[in-house]
């Protein structure tokens, strides 16, 4: 082997004692310092197209186990490179622990040459733009069109239960079912160019500084084909499937876990993992060592780096609960006397274990409902959308009550009056009446109050999302820009009024304000939290003292994500939860949501990444999320949404 540089002088992995009080995974603990060699393409070879994770098994690199990377110099015709962080990181530093080949490293240097088509996938955009030899997604049945949720023909609507390659009736090639068009408003399937990379081999290689020999269990992710040494030994293996799930993202951290050996000194890590085509999905690379008793190790860039401890806030993050697979949005709520609901499931010993709910549940009022507790009861869900009732601006609901913890539930409809809410515009092309989003609250004086998000009569101004010079949605979609705003009840949740809206300001941000989430602040104030844009924006907050009849101007904050929650913990900590990327929390110790100075990973589960959370005990919580990737397999026509619950403890320190 060729000799390494002096530890002094090396930016590698050395290993470090992890912080007791930052008691979850996260950045630190992974191997960050890793270099590239390749791609070696092995397109020509026979077993390419039906069999490339063969090629984990074929000859590209002599001695390829044991090779050291040198940055700049040439192996096999390739040159060593140091995986560099790209500008994604600098908005998510958590991001640093993925090598992400596809979209990150190699198509920097390697980029398509094929055309791209017009338009792009992902834009909605008439029927004329298409032929039927474009390949389009479906079209989704749902309530307000009276169609059951099965999947239709973006042309001409016929329903398509099979998820067939091609519509029966007019041929329209149909694909990527796990995804959407909206009616009258088709899109293409997202875009899969070739590269000159398709079909290749790369190689990834960490060095790793251990102050003493010992045994490990390496916990890794790879969704290609993958091989594993350290020093020159065989580690681990995953031979496939390629794990591409249609998700914000397809990565995933800990997919696989393999004990290995560790030596004093320089330890050399080498990866080998198979590409092929974007059909298959964009590479993920993670790895991480912990000890045998679970104990995590942290990993420090530079020889002598020094790391403070944690002395504000410990936080705690315990292993995931199976709560069940789920046809429903993930949620989750508490009902008075502690009972937990997610989704159609129940439990009733603080979220260790579940069952079953029976026919009345989270997902019986449809896609979305909104969870209120009045204490001392009555624990209501409320459906988010409503049906109009002829009177104009009055609407009702469907909702569910119960007075006993869920033990036995009645069906009952609430009104609402909307004030200036007007029908809105889904993305599925579908126009709704909005209720309630999904957060609502009950006041110290019985009173209620709750978030709602859609058009307001003063809502005229376009979205303004372009993707690949294309508007993401033509004018003829009807797509505003959003406006969120309160509504309360002074009945016990029957009957519910419209308070107040936040100022719209359809200037910030492409998609106006979105998905609130809603808290009592200790002081009395009420804060919301805001959604401001495509994928992955700023959050903004705004708060009103007056009971939600007027909001301040909403303030930037430096949380990126969607679908955000809030919640006020027994202690007075403000809780955001949010995703995209991940599944997330962030705490604020001041009781008045002026700063976030804590933000947790809880999981990179991929999925829809809306991110719920409840107070199950005293500064502990139930965060509930979906997971694509909890069992490592794939089905390109149908999503399988897996339900995961963490419990998360946070502790003030003196």
């Amino acid at each position: 082997m060729t000799a390494q540089p002096p530890p002094e002088h090396t930016v590698a992995n050395f290993l470090a004692p992890a912080d007791p009080n930052r008691d979850f995974t996260h950045w630190r603990h992974f191997l960050r310092q890793w270099w590239i060699l390749g791609p070696f393409s092995f397109a020509d070879r026979d077993y390419a197209i039906e069999y490339p994770g063969r090629a984990l098994d074929d000859f590209f690199v002599h001695d390829e186990a044991n090779i050291v990377p040198l940055e700049d110099r040439k192996v096999a015709g390739r040159v060593w490179r140091r995986y560099s962080a790209v500008s994604v990181m600098n908005k998510w530093w958590e991001l640093t622990p993925e090598r992400v080949l596809l979209r990150h490293f190699h198509a920097l240097r390697h980029p398509s040459a094929e055309p791209q088509p017009q338009p792009p996938g992902g834009v909605h955009v008439t029927i004329d733009h298409f032929t039927t030899e474009d390949e389009l997604m479906p079209c989704w049945g749902s309530p307000e069109r009276g169609i059951d949720g099965e999947p239709h023909c973006p042309r001409c609507e016929a329903h398509i239960p099979k998820r067939p390659a091609r519509c029966s009736h007019c041929r329209q090639r149909v694909g990527y079912y796990t995804s959407y068009s909206a009616w009258g408003f088709p899109r293409r399937a997202w875009d899969q160019p070739s590269f000159p990379f398709d079909y290749s081999i790369t190689y990834l290689a960490a060095e790793v500084e251990a102050a003493v020999a010992a045994d490990y269990v390496m916990r890794w992710t790879s969704n290609t084909p993958c091989r594993l040494w350290v020093n020159g030994e065989a580690a681990a293996r995953f031979d496939g499937p390629f794990l591409s799930c249609s998700a914000n993202q397809n990565r995933k951290w800990d997919l696989f876990a393999d004990p290995v050996r560790l030596q004093a000194g320089w330890n050399h890590i080498v990866a080998k993992v198979a590409l092929s085509t974007v059909a298959d999905g964009e590479h993920h690379f993670c790895a991480r060592l912990e000890k045998p008793d679970r104990t995590r190790v942290s990993v420090n860039s530079t020889h002598g780096e020094r790391v403070a401890l944690e002395r504000r806030l410990k936080i705690s993050v315990g292993d995931p609960i199976y709560i069940g697979a789920t046809a429903s949005m993930p949620a989750v709520m508490r009902c008075g006397d502690g009972t937990l609901l997610a989704s159609e499931f129940i439990s009733r010993d603080g979220g260790d274990s579940w069952q079953a709910a029976g026919p009345m549940h989270m997902g019986s009022l449809g896609v979305h409902a909104t969870a209120l507790h009045f204490a001392g009861g009555p624990d209501w869900l409320i459906s988010a959308v409503g049906t109009p009732t002829g009177k104009k601006g009055v609407a009702t609901a469907p909702a569910l009550r119960s007075t006993d913890g869920w033990r036995t539930v009645e069906e009952i409809d609430v009104t609402f009056h909307l004030g200036p809410h007007v029908p809105s515009v889904g993305e599925d092309g579908i126009v709704r009446v909005n209720t309630l989003n999904h957060q609502a609250l009950a006041l110290p004086d019985g009173s209620a109050i709750g978030m709602c998000y859609g058009y307001c009569n003063h809502d005229v101004v376009f979205t303004d999302i372009m993707y690949k010079g294309w508007e993401k949605y033509p004018h003829d979609f009807s797509m505003f820009k959003y406006s969120s705003w309160c509504v309360g009840s002074e009945d016990g949740g029957e009957t519910w009024h419209y308070r107040g809206t936040v100022p719209p300001l359809p200037e910030m941000g492409d998609e106006g304000w979105a998905e609130p989430g809603l808290a009592l602040l200790p002081n009395g104030d009420l804060l919301t939290v805001l959604r401001n844009g495509e994928g992955n924006a700023p959050l903004y907050f705004s708060r009103s003292t007056d009971g939600g009849r007027t909001w301040s101007d909403p303030v930037r904050s430096r949380l990126h994500g969607q679908y955000p929650g809030l919640l006020t913990t027994s202690s007075g900590l403000i809780i955001t939860t949010y995703g995209r990327p991940d599944n997330r929390l962030a705490v604020c110790l001041d009781g008045e949501g002026e700063g976030w100075p804590y933000e947790i990973t809880v999981s990179t589960a991929p999925g829809w990444q809306g991110v719920t959370a409840v107070e199950t005990t005293p500064d502990e919580l139930l965060v509930v999320f979906e997971d694509l990737l909890w069992k490592p397999e794939r089905d390109d026509r149908r999503v399988v949404r897996h339900l995961i619950g963490h419990k998360v403890r946070l502790d003030r320190m003196a």
